[in-house]
Parts: C-alpha cells; structure tokens; sequence
C-alpha cells in the first residue's frame, strides 16, 4: 500500500489535476473546492464524482455502446462492410493514411466529439524537442538567435500534431474503450443514464493512462496525500 501512495505521490500535480478535468468532461459534472476538500484517496474520488452524478442506473456497457456507435458512423463514412467491422479490426484498414485526416474529422463530427488518435512520426517529435533544446542552449550566445529557433520549432510542432497522421491505438476496440473513458456521456446510447458499476474502472482507466501509472497501484487506498 505504500508504494500506491508513493506513485501517487510523485504523480506531477498539475497532470493530476488535468486528470480531474477529463473526469469532469467525460461524466458531465463539475467539482468545486469543497467537493475536494475531504478526498484524500482515490475511493474518497470515486465516492465524489457517484455523488455528483444525479443520472438513471442502466446495467449497459458503454464500451460495446461506443463501438456500435464508431461502427455506425464507419459504415456511414467508408465502403466497409458491417460484417467487416470487429473489434479486431485495425484502424489502418478503417483509416488509410492518404485519407485519414479527412475522415478522422467526419467520425468526429458524426460523434460530436474529438478521438485524439492522430499524432506525429517520432523522429518529427523528436527532432522538435532537440531543436528546443538546441535554441535554449544558444540564449548563452545570442539571444536573437535562440529566439528565432523556438519559433521556428513551436511551429513546426504545432503543425506536426495538427496534421500528424501516426495513429495511438490500434484497433476499433481499443479506440472504443478510449473514447468510452474520455467521453462517457457522449457514448451512451441514452444519455440520460449510466452504469453505476462502470464509474470508478472508467476513472481507474483515465489515471493509468494519462499518468501511466500501473492500474495494480490504483487502488481505493491510493493516495493524493
């Protein structure tokens, strides 16, 4: 348990705090300073954002709601087959890459949300960070310099993540269980409703992934303190 503690611990506070943000945006609720004031553990969490959510208990998966949901707007999109669709199925198939910004962006607007599964080729993210780094180390020279190569490298960054086309995950289902974490309102096939018993593994979910924590040392007991 205390190893729990200490990963949690150590956990950046400011990533910490995005993580509650994507939990606020993905269940539809909003914490206040006084929500948080008595959560010490991840349990204390969890029993906050049940409290918080006023929503009909519907016993439903919502990872197979959001997979009958990218199936749908895949059919609706592509020339693929229904039978043709499975969980199993690898995105590269779904998204060709000389097609793949064009129709990531229909699937988003037919779900009315963001899939976040596009990012550069790492040799491009890495040449940017030692570009970065580079023009940092030049401010001991010449400023201008420095100066001009940060610009240079924020943008070729920013342009590099707004038209990368490397894909994060690797299949429909996995992309299904992504955005069923991310957006869990949005997946639902009546939004009006949840599974009660699916909250606190889709929270468990979001801190291992956008911490990378190991999923063993979230635990109730896990601590923030």
């Amino acid at each position: 348990m205390s190893e729990e503690r200490y990963y949690l611990n150590n956990s950046d506070p400011d990533d910490v705090h995005d993580v509650f943000i994507k939990v606020e945006q993905s269940f539809g609720i909003r914490f206040t300073t006084e929500d948080m004031n008595d959560v010490n553990t991840l349990g204390d969490f969890y029993n906050v954002v049940h409290k918080k959510i006023a929503l009909e208990h519907q016993d439903s998966c919502t990872t197979q709601q959001a997979f009958y949901k990218l199936r749908n707007c895949i059919i609706n999109s592509t020339d693929i087959k229904r039978q043709n669709i499975t969980p199993q199925t690898n995105l590269k198939d779904v998204f060709p890459e000389n097609e793949r910004l064009w129709l990531v962006s229909i699937i988003e607007k037919e779900l009315n949300l963001k899939l976040k599964i596009l990012e550069p080729k790492q040799s491009v993210s890495l040449a940017v960070f030692i570009g970065v780094i580079a023009s940092l180390i030049t401010f001991f020279f010449s400023w201008q310099y420095a100066l001009s190569g940060l610009v240079i490298f924020s943008a070729v960054g920013f342009f590099a993540r707004k038209f990368g086309k490397e894909l994060k995950v690797k299949t429909l289902g996995q992309l299904a269980e992504k955005i069923s974490r991310e957006h869990y309102l949005k997946c639902r096939r009546n939004i009006s409703t949840l599974n009660h018993k699916e909250i606190d593994k889709k929270i468990q979910e979001l801190f291992q992934h956008e911490l990378d924590l190991d999923v063993a040392i979230l635990t109730p007991q896990a601590s923030f303190n």
